[in-house]
């Protein structure tokens, strides 16, 4: 009696291993691609397929789950890899809780007087206001948040993360919002900090030295 072999099967002999289709009633092996490259169309190839580097823009959350700010007035997010372009954070509905506080950031939590920003705040009042910050000890994320009932949000970019020659770009927005009186706001900040050190760890921290009642922090490298 004729022994029946599942080619297919045996054409894969390593782990991550497929199997793709090179023409009709015709297929090939092809081996897995290196760590964190992913499986691109590509008709040059003998399968079509490829393994091939993310594109340009991709992030990837290096904190995984995101980092909890309830209960304590200081985070730190550490062992950032060199492997990205830029790091682009998201700090989601944070409250200072009765007694506030502003959002403030330290990379490699420096608080040498080498950071610089233009902050510019404005509400659906008609209030606003703005100023420039030079040989700062920190830098400004978001304004003050002071009431229980308010929530706000921040979306914060920095670019030249990991050189050791330059500074670093600084860009952030937000939202405010007042639950209990539906009052609204935002702000901006842009600037930057002057230090010549790869940034491995970001510490986020409230000014008034309060914990925060919520809020989540999100980090992600952008290749």
């Amino acid at each position: 009696m004729p022994t029946v072999t599942n080619s297919m099967a045996t054409a894969i002999d390593a782990k991550g291993d497929l199997v793709a289709g090179t023409g009709a009633d015709a297929f090939s092996r092809l081996a897995v691609g290196a760590n964190d490259t992913v499986l691109t169309a590509d008709s040059a190839q003998a399968t079509g397929l490829k393994w091939a580097t993310p594109a340009s823009g991709s992030r990837t959350l290096i904190n995984s789950g995101g980092t909890s700010m309830n209960g304590v007035s200081t985070v730190t997010i550490s062992s950032i890899p060199a492997t990205y372009e830029s790091l682009f954070i998201i700090i989601d509905d944070y409250n200072g809780g009765t007694a506030g506080g502003n959002l403030l950031m330290r990379p490699n939590n420096s608080t040498a007087a080498e950071y610089i920003y233009d902050n510019r705040y404005g509400s659906a009042n008609g209030s606003g206001s703005a100023s420039l910050q030079i040989d700062a000890t920190s830098f400004l994320l978001g304004t003050d948040v002071s009431s229980i009932n308010g929530l706000a949000a921040a979306q914060i970019t920095i670019d030249n993360y990991k050189a050791t020659t330059a500074g670093k770009p600084i860009s952030g927005r937000g939202i405010q919002l007042n639950q209990t009186t539906s009052g609204k706001a935002y702000f901006t900040v842009n600037g930057g900090w002057y230090n010549a050190t790869a940034i491995s760890s970001l510490t986020i921290l409230n000014s008034a030295g309060t914990n925060w009642s919520t809020g989540t922090i999100y980090v992600y490298g952008v290749k």
